[in-house]
């Protein structure tokens, strides 16, 4: 069970139709059971149901102000028939199929294990969520279906892992074909330290198009270097929820190639450095950016690491120069992260602004049942300063052991 809300408060310099206010209030819960185990099939029966109340949800257009909107939504109400003994396997009710990238579906699916690495199976039914909906929900005229083969053998070592998941997916919408794409997802690692990791989305109809897809290699180039590659393609979906908290530029697709390089300079320290190269799909608008600095995993002590990097970029209609900092404390019941930027920004026509974002999040392990997170950002530039932040609490009972908690900081790669 968990619970939690997010604040946001939104003040410019500069009145906007009259406003110089964009307020985001949202109070969001969710009840996940999952029972194991039932009968001769092992059967796993998962319920998931979620609760959003959002502030400023919808206009009203007497009163010229934003009302409040509640939404409850069915995630998941399944069947699922393990059968781990047997080859044919299957899921009744709304669920996703993860083999194909998450997709929901209400209806069936019905699989088969062809060997212990090789499995397929075929889904079908209505579409709870189509493309232009942000919410579950039930959809008599959406239809979806599709078919996936899996490819995930066993026993390889604590260094070595393949897995490779294909799917073709159709979503008719009131006898229309609405969508028909290819679903792919790989990793393939070889050696500790050596992978090839992917995604892809590739659209047919209305287009061909590669919607969202990406294609990481990760090296060790010799004691103590590693180096990652990869290419990069989104959506405008996607670039809305990855873009700078202070952009201004509306959503558009996206492609990019970046490159990081870590340099293990003793048993704690390393030197890394980060390339990204990128252009927008709707304006051109290009993105560099170069940044490089110091990481440590023990930083005064073994629950304390930290990352430090000087860069520069232009991004998209400004020239930047920023230093950033990332603080992180990690012990059994807490978890402390500071992350602070300041950067120097030259518009393109000319007008400077000195861009701040912190960000400090604090996680409280109360027990292996009880916990919280609590996160507050601030973002400020001589136009805007937004206020933004968010807790949440969960509770976890139930008969199946959790994760150990982590004891010490995590390895740092890149900031």
């Amino acid at each position: 069970m968990m619970t939690g809300s997010y604040l946001s408060q939104e003040r410019f310099a500069d009145p906007t139709d009259g406003s110089d206010a964009n307020d985001f209030s949202t109070i969001s819960s969710r009840l996940y059971l999952k029972v194991y185990d039932l009968g001769t099939s092992h059967v796993e029966v998962t319920t998931d149901v979620r609760d959003k109340h959002d502030f400023f949800d919808k206009f009203d257009a007497e009163r010229l102000q934003l009302v409040s909107g509640n939404t409850l939504q069915v995630f998941q109400l399944n069947a699922r028939f393990v059968n781990p003994r047997k080859a044919y396997f299957g899921t009744l009710g709304r669920f996703l199929v993860m083999e194909a990238g998450g997709v929901p579906v209400d209806g069936v699916e019905a699989g088969y294990r062809w060997s212990m690495a090789l499995r397929s199976g075929f889904f079908g039914g209505l579409n709870p969520k189509r493309s232009d909906q942000t919410y579950f929900t039930y959809n008599p005229d959406s239809q979806i279906a599709g078919f996936y083969l899996t490819y995930q053998p066993k026993d390889l070592g604590w260094s070595r892992n393949t897995y490779i998941s294909q799917a073709l997916i159709a979503e008719p919408v009131q006898g229309h074909l609405d969508r028909f794409y290819l679903y792919q997802n790989f990793v393939y690692q070889w050696a500790a330290s050596n992978q090839w990791v992917g995604a892809l989305y590739l659209d047919f109809v209305p287009r061909v198009n590669v919607q969202n897809g990406f294609l990481n290699l990760t090296r060790e180039l010799g004691k103590g270097a590693i180096w990652t590659g990869g290419i990069l393609a989104i959506d405008s979906i996607e670039f809305s929820r990855r873009k700078g908290v202070l952009t201004r530029l509306s959503p558009s697709t996206y492609r990019e190639f970046n490159s990081t390089l870590q340099l293990k300079m003793n048993s704690n320290w390393s030197l890394n450095s980060n390339l990204n190269y990128g252009a927008r799909g709707a304006d051109g608008l290009a993105y560099a950016d170069f940044s490089a600095g110091p990481g440590t995993q023990v930083l005064f002590d073994p629950h304390v690491s930290g990352q430090a990097s000087l860069g520069g970029r232009h991004n998209f209609n400004t020239n930047e120069v920023y230093f950033k900092i990332d603080l992180g404390y990690f012990s059994k019941v807490w978890e402390v992260g500071l992350n602070l930027q300041k950067a120097l920004s030259v518009q393109n026509y000319g007008v400077t602004y000195h861009p701040f974002i912190g960000e400090l999040s604090l996680a409280r392990y109360f027990s292996k049942e009880f916990y919280s997170t609590v996160s507050i950002e601030e973002a400020v530039n001589e136009r805007v300063t937004i206020w933004s932040g968010f807790f949440k609490f969960g509770y976890r009972f139930g008969s199946e052991d959790v994760a150990p908690l982590r004891d010490g900081a995590p390895p740092r790669r890149r900031l």
